[in-house]
């Protein structure tokens, strides 16, 4: 199952690409947000990975399993957002649902970027 978690995080955004196209440094207001929610996101999407890889690692007997990393596995055994990422929004959905909507909020903030 942690595979197909890890194929279903979404890549980064790229926050340079979207400086650049935005032109922060004489940014407006919602220019500065979505500089702030990219890094935010970036962050969360950053934490997925690595959380997820020392799960992997963990369990393939590579790594010491830490009591963070059990309690995301027992979070993921019951379809549910481990705590550790539930930092950035709330939601009550379960964990594939919630990662869509990561995807889906990802997605947005790259259309917000594209388009302005």
């Amino acid at each position: 199952m942690i595979p197909s978690i890890l194929d279903l995080v979404p890549v980064n955004i790229d926050i340079e690409d979207t400086c650049a196209k935005l032109l922060i440094s004489t940014a407006n207001a919602l220019t500065v947000v979505l500089k702030m929610e990219s890094v935010k996101y970036n962050k969360l999407l950053d934490l997925i990975r690595e959380s997820l890889t020392k799960l992997e690692r963990g369990i393939d007997g590579l790594e010491t399993m830490s009591e963070d990393i059990e309690a995301l596995m027992h979070s993921i055994n019951n379809f549910k957002v481990p705590e550790a990422w539930k930092f950035l929004y709330f939601s009550v959905k379960p964990l594939m649902s919630w990662i869509d909507n990561l995807n889906n909020r990802v997605v947005m903030f790259n259309k917000w970027a594209e388009k302005g």
